[in-house]
C-alpha cells in the first residue's frame, strides 16, 4: 500500500533506521571481539 508519498517515505525512514542500528550493533561487537580476542 505505497499509493501515498507519506507511506512510502515512512517505509524508506525505517529501513535506514534498521540499517544504521545493524551497522552500529555489528562495529560494537566486532570491537566486542577484538577486545576477547585481545
Amino acid at each position: 500500500n505505497f499509493s501515498s508519498k507519506d507511506d512510502q517515505h515512512e517505509f524508506i525512514l525505517h529501513i535506514l533506521a534498521f540499517n544504521t542500528c545493524s551497522v552500529s550493533f555489528h562495529s560494537l561487537f566486532g570491537r566486542l571481539r577484538f577486545h576477547i580476542s585481545s
